[in-house]
């Protein structure tokens, strides 16, 4: 069996030191770019929000918001304009007003499509 000098135990530990310390210079590398990459990409992503929020408006997203036009309600049901102005004004569609503004509550028209199909009313 070979005898191990204390010099060279001496060697092999500050090598050791010396790769440990060399990895955890690495990963604070690693780390600190990953960070940065993440945070790039989340202000990336703020912009797009913003520039959405900004550029958006009901018309371009009938999707989003609380209500619709009755254009864009007689679009969802795929039917004319004049009908749905007609179911506006007779109420069978509940609607706000707002100066001649005439909006319908998404909800609303949701409840009158529930409570057609269950009824098995006929719309026209």
């Amino acid at each position: 069996m070979e005898k191990i000098t204390n010099e060279e135990i001496r060697a092999e530990d500050s090598e050791v030191q010396a790769l440990e310390n060399a990895i955890r210079i690495l990963a604070r590398m690693i780390v600190g770019a990953i960070i940065r990459e993440i945070t790039v990409q989340r202000k990336a992503l703020y912009e797009v929000g913003d520039d959405l929020a900004t550029k958006a408006t009901p018309t371009e997203h009938p999707g989003e918001g609380l209500t619709i036009t009755p254009t864009e309600a007689a679009k969802l049901l795929r039917v004319g304009r004049t009908m749905m102005y007609e179911a506006v004004r007779t109420r069978r569609i509940p609607s706000i007003r707002l100066g001649r503004r005439i909006l319908i509550p998404r909800i609303a028209l949701a409840k009158f499509i529930e409570q057609a199909t269950s009824n098995g009313e006929s719309t026209g």
